[in-house]
């Protein structure tokens, strides 16, 4: 790995969001945080690894311990976590109580990235 390797962690959120044509509803399928980076024409060399696609409303403490458990195992230095912006305030109070060690950024969406104009 290389020391300027970074790890984003995708959580879920309006980012991973896409539209259910049966139901109306949007939900979770998979992450498109790999599809952000290669549009995006990213230059940085990351790994992209899912925590879990949830509606931030729902995520737990169980879930915020799976965060920290991805992060502690992780050999990167530098952590980005896609998250819903309901309860991030919420996981970044308890990221900074555990004293990690790492520079960390949550980072969080107003439109899905599906939508296309996000």
């Amino acid at each position: 790995m290389n020391m300027e390797e970074i790890l984003v962690l995708s959580t879920g959120g309006t980012f991973d969001k896409t539209d259910d044509l049966l139901t109306g509803h949007l939900r979770f399928k998979e992450s498109f945080v790999p599809s952000i980076l290669t549009l995006g024409r990213s230059t940085l060399e990351a790994k992209t690894q899912t925590v879990f696609l949830k509606d931030s409303l729902d995520i737990v403490a169980q879930d915020r311990e799976s965060i920290v458990k991805a992060i502690e195992n992780a050999s990167h230095n530098r952590v980005v976590i896609t998250h819903g912006t309901d309860s991030i305030a919420e996981t970044a109070i308890f990221l900074e109580s555990c004293d990690l060690r790492k520079t960390i950024v949550l980072t969080g969406a107003m439109i899905p990235y599906s939508f296309g104009a996000s």
